[in-house]
């Protein structure tokens, strides 16, 4: 911003480390760091609660019932209740592909999204190691999916084509 003096900011926090992740709602603000620190801020820029992951946060994503999904750079994904619970956790162990030099070992959760798939929300996950999962929201791995051309770092999911069935856009 040229001139940041201009803009008026509703709140300020200052945080013990670097932000790598925000998701925003109407309800709430969840701020993930580099130091895998998850916090969730009210609208009034008060720090609800605030949970260590271990490990730098790379995505958050805030869902329908009021709880989150965590990525981080090993690759393991979380789910949280509304209450800040872990539900479940899966990492993602990094599997060899064509032309992966410069993708090995990384598993880093790049992006997330949920959506309806025929009745059942399932979540879709975005891993650097050039691989779409897919996830009940009981935590089971449905289905892993390669990207040919690189990492999937960011997701939408569109009702495309005559019969409008979600589709995942990478």
């Amino acid at each position: 911003f040229r001139d940041i003096q201009r803009y008026n900011p509703a709140w300020c926090n200052n945080l013990d480390s670097p932000i790598s992740s925000i998701e925003t709602s109407a309800a709430f603000c969840f701020v993930g760091t580099r130091a895998g620190d998850l916090f969730r801020i009210s609208p009034k820029g008060e720090i609800e609660d605030r949970i260590n992951l271990g490990e730098e946060i790379s995505s958050i994503l805030a869902t329908k019932d009021g709880g989150m999904l965590t990525g981080r750079i090993d690759g393991t994904l979380r789910r949280f209740d509304s209450s800040s619970h872990q539900l479940w956790s899966y990492t993602v162990k990094w599997q060899p592909m064509n032309w992966d030099n410069w993708t090995r070992g990384n598993c880093t959760i790049l992006d997330l999204a949920t959506d309806d798939f025929d009745g059942e929300t399932r979540i879709i996950t975005g891993c650097a190691d050039r691989h779409l999962y897919a996830f009940s929201t009981n935590g089971k791995l449905l289905w892993r999916s390669p990207c040919q051309w690189g990492p999937a770092a960011h997701i939408a999911i569109a009702a495309i084509g005559s019969q409008q069935e979600n589709q995942i856009l990478v």
